[in-house]
């Protein structure tokens, strides 16, 4: 009898280790949760991203026509103008040259970094 007893007793404290079905439950339920959690968290970030990039190329259409002016202008410096020193056109020259540049560096910075924000859509 006694034996019969230990059995039992063993076969009880065996079923009654590890999770029950409800706690088993309620970790798949967690587990969901917390997947769906980070899915509306990656698309949150991706709509930013997008948001993000049409900001930046609309910077990016303004900084083109920001060129396309100094380009112009440049030409206008280029041409003859009465009344002017040669030291007046070099120093207009050297200027306009600069904000090219400069309008150039911004162009390819913003450029780069719709690129990195468009990889990191892709990525996601």
């Amino acid at each position: 009898m006694r034996n019969l007893v230990s059995v039992i007793i063993v076969l009880i404290t065996l079923a009654s280790c590890g999770p029950s079905a409800e706690e088993m439950a309620a970790i798949q339920r967690r587990r969901d949760d917390s997947i769906s959690r980070v899915a509306q968290q990656k698309a949150i970030v991706k709509m930013e991203l997008k948001q993000n990039i049409a900001k930046l190329k609309d910077v990016l259409e303004n900084l083109n026509a920001d060129l396309v002016a100094a380009t112009d202008g440049m030409k206008n410096i280029q041409e003859f103008h009465l009344f002017r020193t040669q030291k007046e056109r070099e120093e207009q020259l050297r200027s306009q040259t600069l904000k090219i540049q400069k309008l150039n560096d911004r162009i390819q910075a913003t450029s780069q970094e719709i690129s990195e924000k468009q990889i990191a859509i892709n990525s996601n």
